[in-house]
């Protein structure tokens, strides 16, 4: 809804600071900045392991797409089934070895569903690496000083992707038609007022 509606959306301050302070952590990986500086020391310290480091390469904002068949493919393709954005996906490459790390900011709060947004990345980031056994997400949360790493098997791959494709069919319902009646003198669609509805 927000997304279809910007022109009625305003983010409040803790939102604005989030953004402000991961637009800064993307443009220190991309050379192009410094750390915020309301990111604690300890953070700031961790957000420089992998930064210039030989072997390693940073890939912030790293926007991702899967089809329903859970094969990669591009941001904007009619097939895209999943689509979304990684905090930071970091790949090592070095003397034959390889490992990938990513890594999920957070002002704030530590919530019970970052554990679902960190298995959704672990999955992306085996079937963009599939030569990879296993993959560490790390949630970063910068305002409680706390890193909490989790590592994912490749053997747990297609229990992630049913579990996934479960929980995304339940957003596939059915579109009931209008109804129009007196509670549409409340609504900012209704045509009465010079939105867009139709009916009320």
């Amino acid at each position: 809804y927000v997304l279809g509606n910007k022109e009625g959306y305003s983010p409040g301050p803790a939102a604005i600071r989030g953004t402000r302070i991961h637009n800064s952590i993307e443009d220190f990986h991309n050379g192009k900045g410094c750390l915020d500086e309301e990111i604690p020391v300890k953070m700031a310290e961790y957000l420089s392991t992998y930064y210039d480091k030989e072997g390693w390469t940073a890939y912030p904002e790293f926007e991702f797409a899967l089809t329903k068949e859970w094969e990669a493919t591009t941001f904007d393709a009619d097939d895209a089934y999943v689509r979304g954005y990684i905090d930071n996906l970091f790949v090592f490459d070095y003397g034959g070895t390889k490992r990938v790390v990513i890594d999920e900011y957070k002002t704030g709060q530590e919530y019970d569903e970052h554990a679902q947004q960190k298995a959704m990345y672990a999955m992306v980031g085996m079937v963009l690496y599939p030569d990879i056994d296993s993959i560490e997400v790390v949630g970063v949360y910068l305002d409680k000083k706390k890193l909490k790493p989790t590592t994912y098997n490749r053997a747990h791959l297609h229990s992630m992707q049913y579990t996934w494709q479960r929980d995304i069919a339940k957003l596939d319902i059915p579109i009931f038609p209008a109804r129009p009646g007196i509670h549409c003198r409340w609504c900012p669609k209704s045509n009465k007022k010079g939105g867009p509805c139709k009916v009320g």
